[in-house]
């Protein structure tokens, strides 16, 4: 995990962060070595587990949008409901495989759109 591939996509219409399997250490490298962090999209590191995606960082990266990949029930936990708070804290609208099946990035022409399995609660 701490030497997951971190990538971060810039597009004409909108930005991309893929965290890979990153946690709080990763993150403070990331917030002391780059330039510009900001971000319209996140995909949370770890899962959503508690040691990823800080207060810091989300404040550096200022997503709109974060994704998160995790199974239904995993033996995890994930995402972390502190994870999942400080998201809320920040205003970033989360999108959670384990309650919405895939989710999908579309490119557009006036930025992307994020589209999430039928069974989402809040579709």
């Amino acid at each position: 995990n701490d030497t997951s591939i971190v990538l971060q996509w810039k597009t004409p219409s909108f930005t991309l962060l893929l965290m890979g399997d990153a946690g709080a250490a990763e993150e403070e490298m990331l917030l002391a070595l780059a330039d510009d962090l900001r971000t319209d999209v996140l995909k949370v590191g770890h899962h959503g587990a508690a040691g990823s995606t800080s207060a810091p960082f989300l404040a550096a990266t200022a997503p709109k949008d974060a994704i998160i990949s995790c199974g239904v029930n995993n033996i995890y936990g994930h995402p972390s409901p502190a994870t999942v708070q400080r998201l809320e804290e920040a205003g970033v609208h989360r999108y959670q495989t384990s309650v919405a099946g895939a989710i999908e990035l579309r490119g557009t022409s006036e930025g992307y759109q994020l589209i999430q399995g039928e069974n989402a609660p809040w579709n």
